[in-house]
């Protein structure tokens, strides 16, 4: 067991959320230890490349800003938490321009704002597309700033050997610590190197673990926020809207998992098509414009119905066909020439996308007499999971203004006391779409306000996690390693392996928990769940070393993979409605009188569990009602279209020609 003099906070993760919510404790001159799974400079940032939402612009304000992402996430958004996002933006970003991220300029020295989809300001300030990467790496080197200041005791002595912030990377989670009341006191982590298992002790902890979805299909990333969302689950936490899953329209192959380019390029004019001839063998260069059939952007459909869009046409037969192979791959073509645009000022603003492209994507022909650009030609692209909408359920308190009052131990609290929770792991604030651009600010913010709720805890509380008997640590930590031993030394019954139960996964919920929904397949997704569960205990290890043995921290994850996609395919289940992300074609409008209500959700004894209300730390009751106090919500859109796609015997139509009006010289070009 970890011991310290220093009462310490513990937050899991690296990411963004992560980072700030470590940052804010050290600030406050709480010690911190951070375990993270990778080193935090490798964190995965998801939502990075769009950039962070602010109301800078002339003729912009915070309450539009929060009317737009409202309005986007289909009004089942927690309104309190939009608004103190909207009202914090413009101060966060100054603190990232502070913090030394280089956000682009004009000439004049403003910030460049673009407008992104869904938008009606220009309001995004960027780094070109890597503002995630950019404020992770100013985040880790402050931190290192606060590794060699000393932690100082209640009265203000510096305590000798203690260190305010200290990392721990390349640690897993295994499990929390509760005692006896209940509350969160600290949490069982291993190290990935020696296997040793550690059990550390906390005032608060902060769940803030980032990464990409072993349950839908990203296999080759260990660390995960479903997998700080499944141990919180097991501990008794309640989970909420995790049916509400995001999909990317521009996931390139690569050769072990699926790339996500960054949906930039489509705001900038990037286009979707498949050729109308279904064994199509030409290059894509070569296929004349009334050849194509164009799939829509997001300025046109947003971003989860171009995902629809293309599946609708996969289901269609459309698609790209191989000539190798002779069949018909489900992918499109994504067309990176823009055209009319200066080719210098496109390296810039999306110059992290095109590096992807420069490992993985094929490289075009090049043009006589000119040099091969980047942009130059077409990537094959499919649809991919993204970012989940939902996580565990948080609190949230403000003041009469709308603002987040920072000095409440209520914000980002968990069902759990003790237990606080911000970024991928938490429930966003978006309801059931994401105004892009809001995610990375509201990761920034959400950690802040974390820690400063978790410091809020720790001087309220009437008695320390250092008051524990040690026999509050010592059953878990033994617990633990011998959970992790007979995971090492599991036999198994000879057939299979975690890696294909986990492909077996991904398909699982890609074909029944995808874009499109359907109950009858979410039935029997349900049932393939738990077949997968069952098989994956009678599977053994296929790494039996004793130390950096990376096979017992996945099945540990894929373990807790299959507890959060259950919860997740009976939440797709029950909403039965169309609503942003989450799609079901046998009803395909917004009920807004049966289903403007969060879907709250547990691990039970049985299985996954549906609940209408429950108890937290602060409230005896809280129920799944959604506050539409600050904004009434517009009615419902129609249903949605199916995208038409021409069969080959039809006539090729040409392509229709919008005029566009003319945009103010200090606008940001976008489809929105």
């Amino acid at each position: 067991m970890a011991r310290t003099r220093a009462r310490r906070v513990v937050v899991v993760g690296g990411g963004v959320a992560g980072l700030a919510a470590a940052l804010e404790l050290c600030r406050a001159g709480v010690p911190v230890d951070v375990l993270c799974a990778t080193s935090l400079r490798r964190s995965h940032v998801e939502g990075s490349p769009a950039g962070l939402n602010a109301a800078l612009g002339d003729g912009d304000s915070p309450r539009e800003h929060a009317a737009d992402a409202l309005r986007v996430g289909q009004y089942l958004a927690s309104q309190a938490r939009v608004l103190a996002l909207a009202l914090a933006a413009p101060e966060l970003v100054r603190v990232v321009e502070r913090l030394g991220v280089p956000l682009h300029r004009r000439a004049d020295g403003s910030l460049l704002l673009r407008r992104l989809p869904g938008s009606t300001k220009p309001r995004t300030a960027f780094a070109g597309a890597a503002t995630g990467l950019e404020l992770v790496h100013a985040l880790d080197a402050e931190l290192a700033r606060h590794e060699l200041e000393p932690a100082t005791d209640a009265r203000g002595a510096k305590l000798p050997g203690e260190p305010l912030a200290r990392r721990f990377e390349h640690w897993d989670l295994c499990e929390l610590v509760l005692d006896g009341d209940g509350a969160c006191v600290g949490c069982v982590a291993q190290d990935l190197h020696t296997m040793d298992v550690r059990a550390f002790r906390a005032e608060a902890v902060v769940l803030a673990e980032s990464g990409p979805s072993l349950a839908r299909g990203s296999a080759s990333g260990v660390p995960s926020a479903e997998h700080a969302l499944a141990v919180a689950l097991r501990a008794g936490a309640v989970a909420q809207n995790l049916e509400l899953q995001a999909f990317h329209a521009t996931a390139l192959r690569g050769p072990d998992r699926q790339h996500v380019l960054s949906e930039l390029t489509l705001a900038e004019g990037a286009r979707l098509w498949v050729p109308l001839d279904r064994k199509e063998r030409r290059a894509p260069e070569d296929v004349p414009e009334r050849e194509r059939e164009h799939l829509g952007s997001p300025g046109e459909l947003g971003m989860a119905a171009t995902a629809r869009a293309l599946v609708r046409a996969f289901a269609e037969g459309r698609g790209i066909f191989d000539p190798e192979r002779e069949v018909l791959e489900p992918l499109a073509w994504l067309d990176l020439e823009v055209h009319k645009r200066d080719a210098a000022e496109l390296e810039l603003r999306l110059g992290a996308s095109f590096e992807t492209y420069r490992a993985l994507g094929p490289r075009p022909r090049t043009r006589a007499g000119q040099e091969t650009l980047p942009y130059r030609g077409a990537l094959k692209v499919g649809v991919a999971p993204g970012r989940c909408l939902g996580g565990l359920w948080i609190d949230f308190a403000t003041r009469a203004d709308g603002a987040a009052d920072p000095a409440s131990p209520r914000n980002h609290a968990t069902t759990l006391a003790g237990l606080y929770a911000a970024g991928p792991v938490a429930c966003s604030p978006h309801g059931a779409g994401a105004l892009p651009g809001d995610e990375l600010v509201g990761d920034f913010f959400g950690g802040r306000l974390a820690a400063r709720a978790a410091a809020a805890y720790r001087a309220g509380s009437t008695r320390s996690a250092a008051d524990q008997p040690s026999s509050t640590f010592e059953a878990p930590e033994s617990a633990a390693r011998a959970a992790c031993e007979k995971l090492r030394e599991r036999e198994g019954d000879g057939e299979g392996s975690p890696y294909a139960i986990a492909d077996e996964l991904a398909q699982a919920m890609d074909a029944g928990c995808g874009p499109l929904c359907d109950d009858a397949e979410l039935a029997a997704l349900e049932a393939t769940l738990a077949a997968l569960a069952e098989r994956l205990e009678a599977t053994g290890c296929p790494d039996r070393a004793s130390r950096a043995n990376q096979a017992v921290p996945f099945m540990r994850h894929l373990g807790g993979a299959l507890d959060v996609a259950r919860l997740a395919a009976a939440g797709a289940r029950a909403r039965a409605e169309s609503r942003g992300v989450h799609y079901k074609p046998a009803t395909p409008t917004r009920d807004d009188a049966g289903w403007l209500r969060s879907t709250l959700g547990r691990l039970g004894a049985s299985g996954p569990e549906l609940v209408r209300a429950f108890a937290s730390p602060f409230a005896e009751r809280v129920t799944d009602a959604v506050d539409t106090s600050l904004v009434a919500p517009e009615p419902g859109p129609a249903a949605e279209p199916a995208v038409r796609v021409a069969a080959p015997d039809e006539a090729p139509r040409p392509a229709k020609k919008k005029k566009r009006a003319a945009k103010p010289a200090d606008e940001e070009p976008s489809d929105g």
